[in-house]
């Protein structure tokens, strides 16, 4: 009769040193570790994201979650200068120069 010895050993932490070194997210890391077979699953809250689904398959998600944005909505028109002035406004124009090295 066929008789599999299932071992399960549970690791502290969530990835390898390998794979933590080699990417910023230790989930990432984590998704890593189950492509090249240091780990059968990693168990935990993952968003699947195009760069793990590259490195292996996963299983149907349990839940999902959802977000939303919230902008302010103006009425009044926009002129042509305030749209072309928008992406700058995060930072002061001294600010800019100092980025830009001027």
């Amino acid at each position: 009769a066929f008789d599999p010895s299932l071992k399960f050993v549970m690791r502290e932490g969530w990835a390898t040193e390998a794979s933590r070194a080699r990417f910023g997210s230790s989930y990432t890391a984590c998704v890593n570790d189950v492509a090249v077979g240091n780990f059968d699953l990693c168990i935990g809250d993952f968003w699947v994201t195009s760069e793990r689904m590259l490195m292996t398959m996963f299983l149907p998600a349990i839940r999902t979650d959802t977000f939303y944005l919230v902008v302010f909505d103006s009425k009044a028109p926009v002129s042509f200068k305030t749209m072309m002035e928008s992406p700058f406004q995060p930072f002061s124009w001294k600010a800019w120069a100092l980025i830009l090295g001027i």
